[in-house]
């Protein structure tokens, strides 16, 4: 008989009392510190972006203006839902309370799947404090809302692991998904991460049999890709194109525009030849415009080829059909990277570094996150340690590596699954975002952001297995002196 794909459900684990208790309160205290500074620091002040108007500006009157342009129609409803109810001033706000939210299901889907209570909350909590609401909250953006509804999801695909017949948790799962991708599409590698992960954690990490993982993974497949199939479907019925959105030659055509030359223009083919001469010839409006023979000059160029170069060429041709601009800058993309593979593969090199720097360092030198995870830690240590002394529980109890097929439905999943899970989620979810973005887009310190905004998750975890760790160890210590004495 085939086990569950990772745990069996833990919903008949009651913790005690004094532990739930303290649990809350230490889920309450975080919350409320965060909200309080995030309040007091001005994160809570609307601020403006460069993108920021084509959000606000979105156009709702058209078929056109919804499904052809440049964004998906997820935030700017998100927009004029703030609008029409608190108004823009309390943006900000609502996306900390989506960042909660995404924090409560991270937590549950851990909890579902057998984290044990108090470590359920050391690997969440720690994301109310990240740098996504700290750093990006305050704008009319779409990357916080974004990286909170990718933790929401984590949290759901984490639910449907250790529940492979919840029909709601597989709705969430989908539903959720399509909604990250409609608020930004840069999270499309989501995609091909939730069937991965059901395949692999299952089968590598739960050593279920291989059925059982490929049967998950299907299922995340069809249920993570239906949704957005039947948005391309819509989109095609209304404007006569498959697909999410028409950006993706905006994105490729900011790299490999900056290589075309005059030399390249006879090399093109007749049908973007025109559109790559009125690109070359638009350069002059960029402002300190230099030649991108090192990687901090083509990124400087990025938006600057786009917004000043490409995009205002393709719609002399073209006029405002989006499809179509689209449609040739992607093919006028991909010319120029046949012609200049070595500088698209030096591009390559360069931002993959500056990507895992930012990803890297950014983890190990976010303080508010540091500072919340070593509170959040300590308060759980203290808990433990006044739970143990109150109910007499010794050190060493506690099964940290009993393997999951011999557990009962109400015991705790060992430790070694949980870092299991934990890394291999973030570690994917890493190189998914990260290569994404590379290919495409300069490494800026916002889409780092999104790139390790799990990366929490595994310096909470860590934290408090640690110090779970010693106090095993001390108790048990302290039981063997006990002992001793009375023998003596």
């Amino acid at each position: 008989m085939e086990r569950a794909a990772v745990v069996e459900p833990n919903d008949s684990r009651s913790p005690n009392a004094s532990l739930r208790l303290g649990g809350w309160l230490i889920i309450a205290w975080a919350i409320i510190t965060s909200a309080v500074l995030h309040w007091v620091s001005g994160k809570w002040q609307l601020v403006f972006e460069p993108d920021s108007l084509s959000y606000i500006e979105f156009d709702w009157t058209t078929r056109e203006g919804i499904f052809c342009g440049i964004r998906t129609p997820g935030y700017p409803l998100f927009l004029q839902m703030a609008q029409r109810s608190l108004g823009l001033d309390w943006v900000p706000v609502m996306h900390w309370c989506a960042m909660v939210a995404a924090v409560g299901l991270m937590m549950r889907g851990l909890r579902v799947m057998g984290f044990g209570w108090p470590s359920a909350i050391a690997t969440a909590l720690p994301l109310v404090w990240t740098r996504a609401t700290w750093e990006l909250g305050s704008a009319i953006a779409s990357d916080s809302l974004a990286i909170a509804l990718a933790i929401g999801s984590t949290g759901l695909f984490f639910a449907v692991l250790a529940r492979p017949n919840s029909f709601p948790d597989w709705l969430g799962l989908g539903a959720m998904t399509l909604m990250t991708l409609l608020v930004r599409p840069a999270f499309l590698f989501l995609l091909c991460l939730w069937p991965l992960l059901a395949i692999w954690i299952p089968t590598f990490v739960n050593r279920a049999p291989w059925r059982t993982g490929l049967r998950m993974g299907a299922l995340a497949l069809l249920i993570t890709t239906g949704p957005l199939l039947g948005y391309s479907a819509l989109r095609w019925a209304m404007v006569g194109e498959f697909g999410l959105v028409s950006f993706a030659g905006f994105n490729w055509i900011g790299i490999t525009g900056q290589y075309l030359t005059q030399d390249d223009i006879p090399k093109l083919s007749p049908e973007v030849r025109v559109l790559g001469e009125r690109l070359i010839a638009n350069r002059k409006n960029i402002q300190d415009y230099a030649p991108p023979d090192d990687y901090e000059t083509t990124a400087f160029l990025f938006n600057r080829t786009v917004w000043v170069a490409a995009a205002p060429a393709a719609e002399s041709l073209y006029g405002r059909d989006g499809a179509t601009i689209n449609r040739q800058l992607r093919r006028l993309a991909w010319e120029s990277l046949r012609l200049h593979p070595a500088a698209y593969g030096r591009w390559l090199m360069h931002n993959g570094k500056r990507m895992w720097d930012q990803v890297v360092l950014g983890a190990m030198s976010e303080g508010s996150t540091r500072v919340v995870t070593l509170l959040t830690i300590f308060g759980l240590a203290s808990l433990l340690i006044f739970h143990r002394w109150k109910h007499g529980v010794r050190g060493g109890q506690t099964n940290h590596s009993e393997p999951t097929e011999h557990r009962s439905a109400g015991q705790e999943m060992p430790a070694r699954v949980q870092m299991h899970v934990v890394l291999w989620t973030i570690v994917a979810f890493v190189i998914g975002k990260g290569l994404l973005v590379t290919l495409v887009e300069p490494s800026l310190g916002r889409y780092a952001i999104a790139v390790g905004c799990l990366i929490p998750c595994m310096i909470g975890w860590t934290g408090y297995q640690m110090l779970r760790s010693t106090i095993d160890l001390l108790s048990s210590h302290h039981l063997l002196q006990s002992s001793a004495c009375k023998v003596l």
